[in-house]
């Protein structure tokens, strides 16, 4: 690998990934909480099962609102934009 590579690489943690809409996001959210709805009303009457589903929720929420927050990183959506990327880092 070439040696601005190296340098970057030591420096930056990249992503890749598809951007996604709003629609796919609410799309993926309101399954989660559809099934976390179903274990609920599953679980009724299972002290157990109630209190891992709402520990599943609160990680869920958790999860979500980090990174609803969390913005520091640098994501693309292609390979070529972090190569781009990475070689602006280097001059």
């Amino acid at each position: 690998m070439s040696e601005w590579h190296d340098i970057a690489m030591s420096k930056t943690t990249i992503f890749i990934k598809p951007k996604e809409g709003l629609l796919l996001s609410v799309v993926r959210d309101l399954f989660t909480l559809a099934t976390v709805a179903l274990l609920v009303y599953v679980s009724q009457g299972s002290v157990w099962w109630t209190l891992i589903t709402g520990i599943m929720f609160l990680i869920f929420v958790y999860a979500k609102v980090t990174s609803l927050v969390r913005k520091n990183g640098t994501t693309f959506a292609t390979k070529e934009e972090a190569i781009a990327y990475l070689q602006r880092l280097d001059s």
